[in-house]
């Protein structure tokens, strides 16, 4: 039997309500050359028997403990996979039956990663689309100071680099972000990233994401542009100005969280450190003195 061009890695856990979806999503791509690893972090749902139920040998369950790692389950399965290429789907998002085949149709023999385009849902409704990239977005210097351009359910990364790299930061100071923190990794070494436009994956939204995960967010993200600041050739003072901002952005997203889920006073204070940090964060100004005004809105 020969090795798959594509090996699917899917970590879960308590997902069992949205797997079957997610599963079938893989079994009804038109390019059928994969295989699919499900790594389950020991769910206490029906987890195990929805992957049993799909009774394709193609896909196969792993139960493995990541400690709140999610970068450590993905490199779980990356240990078991056969592929060329790796392909990375969360167990709440579902593929269109053509991202295979159309991701590899764009594929050439120069690129390491493959990035499209995705559809936010929210209770079955798409709210809006979203691309990936472009390609002068993915560069060190351009990820860094503007934020990551993919998203893992919508990439593909070429194996025998991804092993060479170290996969995924297992790192609990990157907790969260360990795809930010691989996208500029990979982007450090050299890779040659490529993008379509094609929407390809249905991203799920959920409604109760807690104050607290943003705030190990927000400091997983310094950790990461701190790491990566430093080894940045060449800094400029726009450099440094840019990564001042982009600092004050990260203080900003966990500000607009934190207000959203009803904690006022940490939210006002986060704006305050993110305006210390750069005083030119027009949106915190505006935010800070309209009392969120223009959030609710968005």
């Amino acid at each position: 039997m020969t090795n798959p061009k594509v090996s699917i890695i899917i970590p879960t856990y308590n997902h069992a309500v949205f797997l079957r979806d997610c599963l079938q999503s893989i079994i009804d791509q038109t390019m059928q050359d994969w295989e699919a690893i499900v790594v389950n972090n020991f769910s206490t749902d029906d987890t195990e028997a929805i992957v049993a139920a799909t009774n394709d040998p193609r896909i196969r369950i792993l139960n493995f403990s990541n400690d709140g790692v999610i970068g450590a389950s993905r490199n779980r399965g990356n240990a078991e996979a056969a592929g060329e290429w790796l392909a990375f789907l969360d167990s709440d998002d579902k593929w269109r039956p053509c991202k295979l085949a159309n991701c590899f149709e764009a594929i050439d023999g120069a690129t390491d990663v493959m990035g499209h385009g995705l559809a936010f849902v929210r209770d079955g409704q798409v709210i809006h689309h979203q691309g990936s990239g472009p390609e002068t977005r993915a560069t060190l210097r351009e990820m860094l100071f503007q934020g990551g351009c993919l998203t893992p359910s919508a990439a593909l990364v070429r194996k025998s680099l991804f092993d060479k790299l170290g996969g995924f930061s297992e790192d609990p100071a990157h907790q969260t972000a360990e795809d930010y923190e691989l996208w500029l990794k990979l982007a450090f070494h050299g890779a040659s990233f490529k993008f379509i436009d094609d929407i390809l994956v249905d991203y799920r939204v959920h409604e109760n994401q807690a104050s607290n995960k943003s705030l190990i967010h927000m400091r997983a993200g310094f950790a990461i542009l701190d790491k990566y600041y430093k080894v940045l050739d060449r800094r400029t003072l726009i450099d440094w100005m840019r990564y001042r901002n982009r600092i004050a952005s990260v203080y900003h997203g966990a500000a607009k969280n934190c207000h959203f889920a009803h904690r006022h006073l940490k939210a006002y204070s986060l704006l305050a450190h993110c305006l210390f940090v750069w005083p030119f964060y027009i949106k915190a100004i505006v935010d800070g003195l309209s009392g969120f005004a223009r959030m609710r809105k968005k």
